[in-house]
């Protein structure tokens, strides 16, 4: 008997398809359980029960512990999990399917009425031809994106590409942009251009690895998979952005910048937009001085639509005192005027000032036009209260009052005023409301943690009843206050994040533990590193807390543990090398405790089935019984840290993506040893585990083979992302499998219990990979990688699989198929 069979008794180890031990099938004497027949559940699959000496006490402990764990996974679903995922969505690909497909009167309204020479135009369609990938930088205005779709009926007229261009100007933070995936795996990428509009601002881990990481030979492949497709992809971007192409010489190669218009035709187009203006209803005086500053328009703007844009903003600006070089520099960089130019409107102000608080976590590109217009009305009501200019409301919830609403300003004045914008996301279909041209946030958040001080402080109290507010369908608001107050904490984190933190672990709400992670994500938008440092040193003293833990040390490391959900998705590294830390401290001494339990239990129970008469077994059987209290205690008092470090590890397989997960708990293997193997094969495999978690994570693929909606599970999808994908997984998976192999890791009994688990889990993936064939393809890879990976150690359970009734039998030819072109 093994240290973990506690833990199966408590968690049956099974997967979708096959059979799942009885509470009593780590008992001796148990028959183990037949495999189960095509589309049983997992609720109809169940272990035969014996009635060996002991059983019954074994039954009884293992049902103490089963109730254990059930309050256990209870609580932490309440502490972050069902938060998560309300408010975080899975990471997925991205597929032409999230742009939107440019008909040929779009197309055409967005060519661009401007070019600097047709000779620039052949010489970016002949390169896109030869390449095939292009990083198109340009200054403000110079018409990236209306270039790029030019560039793209260019390519149609050449006959180089038939389908229409695809343009991608808006992506949910969860979409991840693998452009070899796109290549090789999206079919509708074939025979079209592909075009990303400034997508380098974005926190994207796929598209930083393909400039910071991807050498020539890999540029090379990626060109080839485009070629073979009769494909182009374009990125845009800014100067600022195209540094970064610089300090990589492979991704430079293909970096080509817009050269400015010739002085002539930006002149021309000066003089065209000035008796325009003229021609309206602008104040005279400025006319007058965009007339007399010609040189200082015309050596400011190299590119004549942006000199366009500049005139219209000066206009609207109506201040002709305002020196045009002035001027200049707060058109191109809004956070030095836009929050102090409103402080007389108050609306306007309170618009932009709202939209600044919404951008509190890194990378943040835009924020959902409802969970902004909600906090907006509080936002606006706390600051009337502040300044007495109405009567304060009952409450904050009390704020939608159509009294509230200025009838002088329409949404579309404000958006202007405020340089903002609202776009629809292809892939959630929700309206977005960012600033105008990518304007970073952070540069705002420095000028309101500069000059706005007060407001914050205003705002705060609001902000912090907003986060521990339990209205269900006020999650998404909830969060993002936690997230704003974590970025406010920068005035004075000793005063502001570390109170607030101490209030919510300690609450009697659990669900307000779970804000303590949306409360870190917004401590780590800051850009001090200082800060960030104090304000997430309280959750490195949790994870080093010694055993044992009082009640309130266990509080703080269940929040820790929490929060590093949150914090991977911005730092994976590092809150897997926090996870890794708690697993070691607080659970791998679990796994050896038990394994000494195990150990003298098996020596009980031989000396039990030896003994021919009941004189002298009474003392063993008593022994027996406290020997499996003693597991079951043991097992018990770590529960809660085992279920919360899988459901943070779910978490990031989620948002992160699994096989970036994968990776990091392989490298725990490689630190640890066999026993963190185990562990980690117990958080995977366990019928509550890792895998059945990810199962029960359904997304949409698209269309199958036969037109129908398809859904999958997220780990099919990832490891049909590449070749590499595959053989991560199989490395993982062969990892702990090995593991388990030890000699004395685990008994014969729970080691098959693993190993059907991880066969039904199998099963599972193929299955989910059969409406779509390229997915078929990736599973059959895997199977062939999991033969070769650990010295063959998957060999037998895999021919095991394979030779069973549920493919050789099955009624899908695909699944006979299948097993016969893998073991062929």
């Amino acid at each position: 008997m093994s240290e973990m069979e506690t833990a199966v008794a408590a968690e049956p180890v099974a997967g979708a398809e096959t059979a799942t031990p009885d509470l009593s099938a780590a008992d001796p004497g148990v028959s183990p359980a037949e495999p189960v027949s095509e589309g049983a559940t997992d609720e109809t699959v169940q272990g035969r029960s014996g009635e060996e000496p002991g059983a019954r006490q074994s039954l009884k402990v293992g049902s103490a512990v089963d109730t254990t764990i059930k309050q256990a996974e209870t609580l932490i679903e309440s502490l972050h999990v069902a938060v998560a995922q309300q408010t975080r969505q899975a990471v997925r690909l991205f597929t032409c399917a999230e742009g939107r497909s440019l008909t040929q009167a779009q197309e055409e309204a967005s060519a661009p009425r401007i070019l600097s020479s047709e000779t620039e135009i052949d010489e970016l369609v002949t390169y896109l031809e030869e390449r095939r990938v292009l990083l198109l930088v340009g200054d403000r205005g110079a018409r990236k994106v209306s270039t790029a779709v030019f560039l793209g009926m260019r390519l149609r007229q050449r006959g180089s590409c038939r389908a229409s261009t695809v343009l991608v100007s808006s992506l949910d933070r969860q979409v991840r942009i693998d452009a070899q995936h796109l290549a090789e795996k999206d079919p509708l990428v074939n025979g079209r251009l592909v075009i990303f509009r400034r997508p380098f601002g974005r926190a994207d881990r796929a598209l930083a690895k393909l400039l910071e990481e991807t050498d020539r030979s890999g540029w090379e492949q990626l060109e080839d998979a485009l070629r073979e497709q009769r494909a182009y992809v374009v990125f845009t971007a800014d100067p600022d952005d195209a540094r970064r192409f610089h300090k990589h010489p492979a991704a430079g190669e293909h970096a080509r910048e817009l050269r400015p218009h010739p002085r002539a035709l930006r002149e021309a187009e000066l003089e065209r937009k000035l008796e325009s203006v003229a021609g309206g209803d602008a104040q005279p005086g400025l006319v007058a001085a965009l007339s007399a500053g010609r040189d200082v328009l015309l050596s400011s703007f190299r590119h004549a639509p942006s000199l366009l844009e500049f005139i219209d903003f000066y206009v609207d600006q109506g201040r002709p005192e305002l020196e045009l070089g002035e001027a200049v520099a707060r058109f191109n960089d809004t956070s030095t005027w836009l929050l102090q130019e409103l402080e007389d409107d108050f609306e306007g102000w309170s618009f932009a000032f709202t939209l600044v608080l919404a951008h509190a976590v890194r990378g943040a590109q835009g924020v959902p036009w409802m969970d902004f217009d909600r906090l907006h009305r509080r936002v606006r009501q706390w600051l009337r209260r502040d300044m007495n200019q109405r009567a304060p409301s009952a409450a904050w919830d009390t704020a939608d009052d159509a009294s509230e609403l200025h009838p002088a300003f329409s949404e579309a004045t404000l958006l202007k005023r405020c340089r903002a914008e609202v776009v629809k996301d292809p892939g959630t279909l929700v309206d977005v409301i960012r600033f105008q041209d990518g304007t970073p946030a952070d540069r705002l958040w420095n000028v309101l943690l500069a000059r706005h001080r007060r407001a914050l402080t205003t705002v705060l109290p609001g902000l912090r009843d907003m986060a521990e507010s339990g209205e269900a369908d006020l999650r998404s608001l909830r969060v993002l206050a936690a997230q704003v107050i974590g970025r406010i904490g920068e005035v004075d984190p000793h005063r502001v994040v570390l109170p607030t933190m101490e209030r919510w672990v300690h609450a009697p709400d659990q669900r307000h533990l779970m804000a303590v992670g949306a409360l870190c994500e917004g401590v780590l938008g800051s850009e001090r590193e200082e800060y960030r440092r104090v304000c997430l040193r309280k959750l490195r003293e949790a994870e080093a807390a010694p055993a044992p833990r009082d009640a309130a040390a266990e509080q703080w490391l269940m929040a820790a543990i929490g929060a590093y959900s949150w914090i991977g998705d911005h730092e994976l590294d590092a809150a897997m090398d926090a996870l890794e830390a708690i697993a070691r401290r607080h659970l791998i001494p679990m796994i050896g405790d038990l394994q000494e339990f195990a150990r003298e239990i098996d020596d009980v129970e031989l000396a039990l089935k030896d003994s021919e008469s009941g004189d002298g077994s009474d003392p063993l059987r008593l022994w027996h019984a406290v020997l499996r209290a003693m597991m079951a205690h043991i097992y018990q008092k770590d529960a809660k840290i085992l279920m919360a470090v899988q459901r943070s590890l779910v978490s990031l397989c989620l948002t992160a993506g699994p096989i970036p997960v994968f990776v990091e708990l392989r490298r725990w293997i490689g630190n640890t040893g066999w026993k963190m193997g185990v562990l980690v094969a117990l958080m995977f495999l366990h019928d509550r585990g890792i895998a059945r978690r990810l199962k029960q994570s359904r997304v949409d693929v698209g269309a199958g083979m036969d037109g129908a909606r398809v859904s999958c599970n997220p780990l099919v999808l990832w490891i049909a992302a590449g070749e590499d994908e595959v053989k991560e997984t199989a490395a993982f998976l062969g990892a702990i499998y090995k593991s388990l192999k030890t000699p004395f890791a685990v008994d014969v009994r729970l080691h098959r219990s693993f190993e059907e688990s991880l066969q039904g889990h199998l099963l599972d993936w193929v299955r989910d990979a059969l409406p779509v064939p390229e997915y078929v393809e990736s599973m059959r890879m895997l199977f062939r990688a999991l033969v070769q990976t650990h010295g063959g150690v998957l060999r037998p359970p895999l021919d095991d699989l394979l030779s069973r009734r549920e493919f050789r039998q099955a009624d899908d030819y695909r699944l006979r198929e299948f097993a016969a072109s893998v073991q062929a």
